[in-house]
């Protein structure tokens, strides 16, 4: 396996050859709630922004209605992430109600990747905040959410079906359809993937900015393969991001992912 191979940057002669995305102009004004977003390291202006963002729903639609819902997830997201794992009751809370909010969106599904994958990803962690069983209970409808999202986007948030699509496929037994190599291929293709066409930032909104999929990797590779394999792919990514290769609109999310690779390497 190759060190730099698997881990080096996207080319950004690729990336820049796409042309720079143009920022959606909104007529609702996010600014407030962006701004809240922005600080979101901090639990007040957390709950500032899911409460400026909600607020809007009741007067947006189409696109406006779509990133309201996205940025609502994503804040969602990163509170029950970052909340402890032997901490089940608020995490059960947290994902609940990102799922609630993203069915604010569900009649754009067959159109848009943003509800498969938001639905896919809090459901998964809801599922996994319940335990085992109601994991395994779930695994058919975040499959299907993974697969149908990647028929609308294969890039969207960086290859973002394939990095939750590695997980599920890692963790999954066999007979719930479980494959440690489909983890594997899907981990690569979501590193290896190009940023949205929707994306404000495409020099690094792609695949392997989202520093989830490294740990991911190196669970897959140490079944795969070795531990020393899942050394090396989660040595590299936690050198990537204290030499400070981080995308500057996920630092606190790539925080959260480096200390549970962190933790896992220190578990092997």
């Amino acid at each position: 396996m190759s060190n730099r191979a698997l881990f080096s940057a996207v080319s950004k002669a690729i990336v820049f050859s796409l042309g720079a995305v143009a920022v959606q102009a909104y007529a609702y004004d996010f600014s407030a709630a962006d701004a809240a977003f922005a600080g979101r390291v901090d639990a007040a202006k957390a709950a500032q922004a899911r409460d400026l963002y909600t607020k809007s729903l009741a007067t947006v639609s189409g696109d406006e209605k779509i990133y309201a819902v996205e940025q609502l997830a994503r804040v969602e997201y990163y509170e029950g992430n970052k909340t402890p794992e032997s901490d089940a009751s608020n995490r059960k809370i947290i994902f609940k109600r990102c799922m609630d909010s993203v069915e604010n969106i569900k009649s754009t599904s067959a159109t848009h990747p943003a509800y498969n994958y938001w639905r896919g990803l809090c459901l998964a962690s809801w599922a996994k905040a319940n335990g085992v069983l109601k994991s395994l209970e779930k695994a058919g409808e975040i499959i299907e959410l993974i697969e149908k999202g990647r028929g609308l986007d294969e890039t969207y948030e960086g290859g973002g079906f394939f990095r939750l699509g590695a997980a599920v496929y890692l963790n999954l037994p066999a007979l719930f359809g479980g494959d440690v190599n489909k983890a594997w291929d899907y981990s690569q293709k979501a590193i290896s993937s190009a940023a949205y066409a929707g994306s404000k930032s495409p020099d690094t909104d792609t695949g392997n900015y989202f520093y989830a999929v490294y740990l991911y990797a190196a669970q897959i590779a140490a079944k795969r393969e070795s531990k020393d394999a899942a050394r090396a792919i989660g040595n590299e990514a936690i050198e990537r991001f204290e030499a400070g290769d981080v995308s500057p609109d996920r630092a606190p999310e790539s925080e959260i992912n480096i200390q549970e690779i962190k933790d896992y390497l220190a578990s092997l």
